[in-house]
Parts: C-alpha cells; sequence; structure tokens
C-alpha cells in the first residue's frame, strides 16, 4: 500500500509513523514551500517524492491508495475539495474546519474520513 501525506509537522509525523508501523509505504508528501520540516520528515520516513504544489500531487494520484491530510487547519478544505473528487480515500487530521457551513458541505465527500 502507497499513500501520500500534506504536511510534514507533527501530527503528519504521528501519522506517518503508525502508517510506517503497519507497513505502508510513504510515496510523497506536499507541505508548504518555506517549510523547514519538510526535508527531515521525508528522510525519516523515507519519501520518495516531495510534490511542490497541489498538482504535482494530484497528476500522481493514480499511483496511491490513499492520502493523508495533517495541514493547517485553514487549508484543509481546499485540500478536499481538490482531491476527494478523485475518489481516492483520504484521512483528515481534525479539526478540518472550524465553519459548520463548509463542514456540511464536505460530509458530501464519502471518500473523506
Amino acid at each position: 500500500m502507497k499513500i501520500a501525506i500534506i504536511g510534514s509537522g507533527n501530527a503528519a509525523s504521528f501519522h506517518a509513523n503508525a502508517f510506517n508501523s503497519l507497513g505502508v509505504k510513504i510515496e510523497g508528501v506536499l507541505s508548504s514551500p518555506n517549510s523547514s520540516s519538510v526535508l527531515p520528515f521525508s528522510k525519516e520516513n523515507k519519501v520518495n517524492n516531495i510534490y511542490k504544489e497541489l498538482k504535482d500531487l494530484q497528476d500522481s494520484l493514480t499511483a496511491l491508495d490513499g492520502l493523508i491530510i495533517a495541514s493547517d487547519t485553514i487549508s484543509v478544505p481546499n485540500y478536499i475539495y481538490s482531491l476527494a473528487p478523485s475518489g481516492i480515500p483520504i484521512l483528515c487530521e481534525k479539526p478540518v474546519s472550524y465553519d459548520l457551513i463548509i463542514l456540511k458541505e464536505l460530509c458530501k465527500f464519502k471518500n473523506v474520513k
């Protein structure tokens, strides 16, 4: 099984450790361009791809079995809107949003947990 993670901070590391212990390969990571944690995260988790932009990750979805979104809360809805229509299973770190209207709308994506 291969997954990608959006985020490279503490929450992403927590999820990466859990999935690594299950034998899941962290194939790629998308993090903010000025992230100081993405290189150490990639090295520690033997990540093959550091995606520079969301489009790069979107182009790689067919090679992945799932995604983890563990980024800052303000960015999560945009990632869901952009990636969920592909149908790929997505696990989101909480909170997904602080906006009730957005949360209700995101519930339409059955592949997002």
